[in-house]
């Protein structure tokens, strides 16, 4: 119940976040140009690379199929600083022990097999938009007490509102993961290419 809560509750702040909106001229802008205080376009085309630090924390440890042993919905919530500054969700999909040869097994290794990805940007302090897509490849490799693990994800940008309508690139995400505390924490560097 406190999951379908929380999901609703990030649900809801998205959607108010979506609500605003800011109206001027069209132009191509970098990212130091994104952070100046200039009245802001009413579509930004991202052009470039950006780079920014994650700092998240897990909402959901996601729910097992039983028949398949994947395991949908992992997700992790949390801020971004950097070029894009703001908020990023991400929901992971990752498959049981990945088999090797015929049939060893690697224990602590899980093969991404899905999910998707949401980065709401502010400029100024207000909400301006969000790009969001798809997770297309990655991994998970556990040390051998499963307690820390690195996270490599390879991202697909195919969607935007607000500011970053009609955007779509290609992004990397690699992350450290530490479940040992009772809120899982991961830090990271997510990487974008318009």
């Amino acid at each position: 119940m406190n999951k379908i809560k929380t999901v609703n509750l990030l649900t809801l702040v998205v959607l108010l976040m979506g609500a605003f909106s800011v109206a001027s001229a069209q132009q191509r802008m970098s990212a130091p140009e994104l952070k100046s205080r200039q009245p802001l376009p009413s579509v930004v085309v991202l052009s470039g690379a950006y780079n920014m630090s994650v700092d998240a924390q897990q909402v959901s440890a996601g729910e097992v199929d039983v028949t398949s042993g994947y395991t949908v919905g992992w997700t992790w919530s949390g801020q971004t600083s950097g070029d894009l500054s703001g908020f990023m969700f991400l929901s992971v999909n990752y498959a049981a022990a990945e088999v090797i040869e015929a049939g060893d097994r690697k224990p602590n290794a899980r093969k991404v097999i899905g999910g998707s990805w949401s980065k709401l940007i502010f400029i100024d302090d207000a909400y301006v938009g969000t790009i969001s897509g798809q997770i297309v490849a990655g991994d998970v490799v556990w040390d051998s007490k499963a307690q820390q693990s690195v996270m490599n994800l390879e991202l697909v940008a195919d969607a935007g509102t607000d500011l970053f309508l009609g955007t779509s690139g290609t992004g990397t995400f690699s992350g450290m993961i530490d479940v040992s505390n009772e809120v899982p924490f991961m830090s990271g560097t997510l990487n974008l290419n318009y």
